[in-house]
């Protein structure tokens, strides 16, 4: 409802609810992965090339079907308790030429579609097999080679996940066509979308591996599986901005809109439904860092300007009049970077490791051949993961300016909505060396660099006939 309080205050209050349950299939074809019914007494057998000894074991160990023995069919647990409030205040404390404004509200949201297609590949519904080394004389492969499989699970309280959002601004008019406004725009992100796996080895077992006594497969939690990589909706985030606007309208010619952002962006995992997101997924909470979309300033400028031409004389103004200048100006810096390291080092796999940080990367950098410094990071020691944080280093950023000149020529077919148009487009009219891809792979040639660049500058003539 929205409540006019008084002749300066407007109040907004709502209260809405949502049901999510959870995506299911029509024929309850799909499985999921339950440490709880997990029996390690009848795990098979696994040899030291990480193959599972044939008729040893069961197979489908731990294994749960949707719509039988108690499992739901849409694999994990339904929450009904996603009542969402919002509420909101407009105030103009002194005249209509400022208003101070003021919200928040809590919305939830099912995670989409992708968690569920991606469990229909587990046993027992998968209908691809998978078969390595195989010969053209034999394309079956060897008799009796079974490889533990990859397989993808919930947590089964699997909550849903919530974003609260706040906001604090003030408007105000400065003229008749000239509006600014500054404001703190916050949100909070909880239950988000997250995966790690479940089945990593263990510090002991991984000692093995890297002892050479030991195959991977052999020392993970659950033997008889390769990685379980666990949906669990363990994702947090947030976001903290201090935004600026100055909106003008043919203000002497000139309309604007001129945007700026300064925030923080600060998260565990970015992206919908993630893969296998951390190196150590005994401790997720190290990968809490600057999200992979962070931006730290943003300053966004559009523009119009109808040159007034300088003399109402006629041959001046057809020489001079009915010029147009446009464009777009951005300002951003770059979004973080994430360091990765080739191999296994800890024993446990694949992962996505990180190296050590030994330095600061962002002294010594900036320029093609080193945007940042390489000799700031170091291989961790054998059978540790390394100690940077996620997204430790930053992009460049972009400096574009993509500007508009037109000059129309009108009536000239002699009609009153006719013309013609002279148009010269520039991209990227400075010429402004944006790199956007570098080497971010830990002992790579072309670690540290920057790879690529967006593009040049692109100069467009044209003209227009319109009638």
């Amino acid at each position: 409802d929205s409540w006019k309080a008084t002749s300066k205050l407007t109040v907004t209050l709502g209260l809405r609810w949502d049901a999510f349950p959870h995506a299911y299939t029509a024929a309850n074809d799909v499985s999921a992965f339950y440490p709880n019914l997990y029996n390690p007494a009848a795990a098979p057998i696994v040899t030291s090339t990480g193959q599972i000894v044939p008729n040893s074991g069961n197979l489908l160990n731990g294994i749960g079907i949707a719509g039988q023995n108690g499992i739901p069919r849409g694999l994990v647990q339904n929450h009904w308790d996603t009542f969402e409030p919002r509420i909101g205040f407009a105030w103009r404390p002194f005249d209509d030429n400022t208003v101070i404004r003021v919200g928040y509200g809590m919305y939830y949201e099912r995670v989409q579609g992708n968690d569920i297609y991606n469990v229909a590949p587990n046993p027992p519904f998968s209908n691809t097999a998978t078969i390595y080394n195989t010969n053209l004389s034999n394309p079956g492969g060897a008799a009796n080679v079974i490889l533990p499989p990859t397989i993808q699970t919930y947590q089964f309280a699997y909550p849903t996940s919530q974003v609260q959002q706040y906001n604090f601004g003030i408007q105000h008019r400065f003229a008749r066509s000239v509006v600014g406004d500054v404001s703190y725009v916050g949100t909070k992100g909880t239950h988000l979308s997250d995966s790690r796996n479940i089945n990593q080895p263990l510090p002991s077992g991984a000692a093995q591996v890297l002892a050479g006594t030991a195959n991977v497969n052999q020392v993970r939690p659950y033997l008889g599986y390769s990685d379980i990589n666990e949906y669990y909706n363990g994702g947090n985030s947030n976001y903290n901005s201090l935004q600026a606007s100055l909106r003008t309208d043919s203000f002497h010619g000139l309309t604007l809109q001129a945007s700026y952002t300064y925030s923080h962006a600060i998260d565990d995992v970015s992206g919908d439904v993630p893969g296998n997101a951390h190196q150590n997924a005994y401790a997720a909470f190290l990968e809490r860092g600057n999200s992979d979309y962070d931006r730290t300033q943003m300053l966004i400028l559009s523009y119009i300007y109808n040159i007034p031409a300088p003399s109402s004389q006629k041959v001046v103004r057809a020489v001079l009049g009915n010029w147009q200048l446009s464009g777009i100006s951005t300002f951003e810096t770059g979004t973080p970077l994430n360091i990765t390291l080739p191999g296994d080092n800890a024993g446990i796999g694949d992962a996505p490791y990180r190296p050590d940080l030994v330095a600061n990367p962002a002294i010594g950098g900036g320029s093609q051949r080193e945007w940042f410094n390489p000799a700031a990071f170091a291989q961790p020691p054998l059978g540790a993961f390394g100690n940077a944080g996620r997204n430790v280093v930053r992009s460049a950023g972009i400096n574009n300016t993509d500007a508009s000149l037109f000059r129309t020529f009108p009536g000239i077919l002699k009609l009153e909505s006719s013309g013609l148009q002279f148009r010269a487009e520039f991209y990227n009219i400075f010429n402004h060396v944006n790199f956007s891809t570098f080497g971010r792979t830990f002992g790579s040639p072309n670690f540290g660099q920057a790879t690529a660049a967006r593009d040049p500058r692109t100069i467009q003539l044209g003209l227009r006939l319109y009638f």
